[in-house]
């Protein structure tokens, strides 16, 4: 069999706690930096970590690159959408270095901060998502109840190594019960309050990156025909 992945959807960096970019000059000083015009699309309500109250936060766009800044007091992501290749993490790093430069952070640091990444993916097996997964992540499901009738099924992986906390989604695209394509999140997440360097970001990205495309290649090399 065979995957193909056909769009990475993005790749982000997320930092929990700290809010970037807050002024009009800040975002300017960051363009220049960045050799980019920032553009500011506009408000936005973020839900808050605390009982789920709502909080102001901005949304900033730098269309050349698929870039986006959503920043507010909850958290700042700063993304990069459909990168290309393994490479496009360094334009996360590089956004998410010039936006922290170019704020006015008086010793703020994040409560914790982590990467994500969304994929979509095709495959061959000739089933459909759900029966396709349900195979490779069940495979004794069928075992549960002699009168059940086994359709398949999606998952929630959660992973600690060391400092590292990883979870991983994996479901048929727009849960749709006939498509063929798999939709797969990854966050890699770590508590630990403080602002990452840059080589650790990108190696975090990069570790992401291969990780999750490790992933797919070990899954779709299970044999549940």
């Amino acid at each position: 069999m065979a995957v193909t992945v056909q769009d990475i959807l993005a790749i982000d960096a997320v930092f929990a706690g700290l809010e970037l970019l807050r002024n009009d000059l800040e975002i300017a000083e960051c363009g220049t930096a960045l050799g980019s015009e920032i553009i500011t699309e506009g408000g936005m309500l973020v839900l808050g970590q605390s009982h789920g109250v709502a909080v102001q936060g901005r949304k900033l766009l730098i269309p050349r690159d698929r870039m986006i800044v959503e920043t507010s007091s909850v958290r700042t992501r700063v993304a990069r959408q459909y990168p290309a290749n393994i490479e496009d993490v360094e334009s996360v790093v590089s956004l998410s270095k010039h936006a922290i430069a170019s704020t006015d952070l008086q010793g703020t640091v994040p409560s914790s901060f982590g990467f994500n990444m969304e994929l979509v993916y095709d495959q061959d097996s000739g089933q459909n998502a759900h029966s396709y997964l349900g195979r490779r992540l069940f495979s004794r499901a069928s075992d549960l109840h002699e009168e059940w009738g086994y359709v398949g099924g999606s998952g929630k992986l959660l992973v600690h190594e060391e400092a590292w906390r990883w979870t991983i989604n994996l479901e048929p695209r727009f849960q749709a019960a006939d498509t063929s394509k798999v939709f797969l999140g990854a966050n890699l997440h770590l508590s630990e309050a403080r602002i990452p360097g840059d080589d650790e970001m990108d190696m975090l990205l990069r570790e992401l990156w291969n990780r999750v495309h490790g992933l797919i290649e070990n899954l779709d090399g299970r044999n549940h025909e």
